[in-house]
């Protein structure tokens, strides 16, 4: 998880380091965005990072699959 972090969603990383994320929430947001490439997913992160500490897991989920279908709408991927 420390690599996937710190080599693709560094602003992740850095909401945990700051005590702004919990662990429940950042494995949330790495499955979420798991099927992205490390591009879209940063762009992805950036778009929720505001909320994000202030959703539960449940809606950080639904909100983080939203975006990734107004990001592609061809890949449903994060729907399952």
């Amino acid at each position: 998880m420390a690599l996937e972090l710190r080599s693709r969603l560094p602003r992740v990383l850095e909401m945990l380091d700051s005590g702004g994320l919990d662990l429940g929430r950042v494995r949330v947001l790495i499955a979420g965005t798991g099927h992205l490439d490390d591009a879209a997913a940063r762009r992805v992160i950036d778009l929720i990072a505001d909320d994000a500490p202030l959703l539960t897991t449940v809606q950080l989920l639904a909100q983080l699959r939203r975006l990734c279908i107004e990001f592609d709408p061809d890949d449903a991927a994060c729907v399952t």
